[in-house]
């Protein structure tokens, strides 16, 4: 899981994740909606109990800067 975040944080650079955001308002889907579509989990603190490893996966994207 780990290794993925890393491999998403060299992906998705500013334009890639503009353009699909874009692409998610267009079909009326929330921003937290697209966080988790990037991260493949939950993004937001009160979520944590959904999913396993969610919080491991949130203290990563934040410090490689995946989510803010």
């Amino acid at each position: 899981m780990a290794e993925e975040l890393i491999w998403k944080s060299r992906a998705y650079n500013d334009t890639f994740m503009e353009s699909y955001r874009e692409a998610f308002d267009r079909l009326n889907i929330k921003d937290y909606h697209f966080k988790r579509f990037i991260l493949g989990n939950f993004d937001r603190a009160e979520d944590i109990h959904k999913r396993p490893l969610s919080k491991m996966t949130q203290d990563i994207a934040r410090q490689l800067g995946i989510i803010r």
